[in-house]
């Protein structure tokens, strides 16, 4: 055991469990939890000589990739054999609150075993192990070894969705829930790194009379103003469409009252049209007061198809904001200075 770790050792004349415990130590060294959880992979498919092994998540209880995994193997002459696949799957879910959890399966072409292994991590998040084995066994060492997989699984994964969640919180503005400037910083720098990106259109967006809200009503009718704004925004320029397929729409709270949009399929005549709609809606976000306001959004846009320099449309855009901002206060008969 104490030599353990030490990358000396010639792992083949060791047994299954300490190839393991040696895998998860070397797994844990790994700054990134993504890259350990694809050593996690690798490492056990070679461990196990296994011909695949793969990770599935379950979102929302829905256990239905399961399903597609069978019948994708079930096939057979071209031929979906979908009466057995639906059979092992009800098996599978009765199986999922038994402690023995895992599911071994024969194909029917009699070569090749299946397993699957649910693996329940402690932040409640479900994964399925799928592995197709030939050497499939069914004693007590085989399924001790099997569960100590799942362990390993467990921690790995728990450790993986630890560190999405933080790294989801450093880039998420916490009121709005849009990315924040450090997700910004980051998105404008690898835009501007990439040749093959030359077509940007970037909005620059800011609250009309955000300072108002605050001074003569309070600053939580100010941080509404700033939510359902948001909310607004996400929802016209959303990151993906209803097929699923990203838009390449982007949404960033910038600053307190300043907002963004990087849009690299959208011209500045389609982002602006769709600011319009938009706006429409922000001059009717209810922020519970009995004092007369104008809530809107001004906003500027600016594009280029010659490489992308964001600083650059940054400042055609503020022009365009400042433009559209004194027009509101003109067109709304508001003394700026109050």
């Amino acid at each position: 055991m104490e030599n353990i770790t030490n990358d000396k050792v010639n792992i083949k004349n060791e047994s299954d469990y300490y190839q393991l415990y040696k895998l998860l130590i070397d797994v844990l060294k790994e700054k990134n939890p993504r890259r350990g959880l694809e050593k996690t992979l690798e490492g056990i498919r070679e461990l196990m000589d296994c011909d695949c092994i793969k990770l599935y998540k379950i979102e929302n209880n829905d256990y239905n990739c399961v399903k597609s995994v069978l019948k994708e193997q079930y096939r057979y002459n071209d031929k979906f054999y979908d009466l057995e696949a639906d059979l092992i799957f009800e098996i599978y879910k009765k199986k999922e609150n038994d402690k023995s959890k895992r599911l071994d399966i024969e194909l029917i072409d009699g070569k090749k075993n299946v397993s699957f292994m649910p693996v329940n991590c402690e932040n409640c998040s479900k994964y399925i192990v799928y592995i197709i084995n030939n050497k499939l066994k069914h004693d007590e060492s085989y399924d001790e070894f099997m569960n100590n997989i799942l362990e390993c699984f467990n921690i790995v994964l728990t450790r993986n969705e630890q560190y999405n969640k933080l790294k989801k919180l450093s880039y998420e503005d916490g009121l709005t829930k849009l990315k924040n400037r450090t997700y910004y910083n980051k998105k404008i720098k690898k835009i501007e790194t990439n040749d093959g990106i030359m077509h940007v259109t970037y909005a620059l967006i800011d609250l009309f009379r955000l300072k108002y809200v605050n001074d003569n009503i309070n600053h939580n009718a100010g941080d509404t103003y700033i939510e359902k704004t948001a909310q607004i925004l996400r929802k016209y320029f959303p990151k993906t469409n209803i097929n699923g397929m990203p838009t390449g729409d982007t949404v960033f709270r910038i600053g307190g009252d300043e907002f963004s949009i990087i849009s690299l399929n959208k011209s500045t005549e389609e982002v602006e049209n769709i600011l319009k709609f938009a706006n429409q809606e922000v001059n009717n976000i209810n922020i519970d007061t009995d004092l007369e306001t104008v809530l809107a959004i001004n906003y500027g846009v600016a594009e280029t198809y010659e490489g992308a320099n964001i600083e650059n449309l940054y400042e055609i855009a503020d022009k365009k904001l400042q433009i559209y901002k004194a027009k509101m206060y003109l067109d709304n008969n508001i003394d700026r200075r109050r």
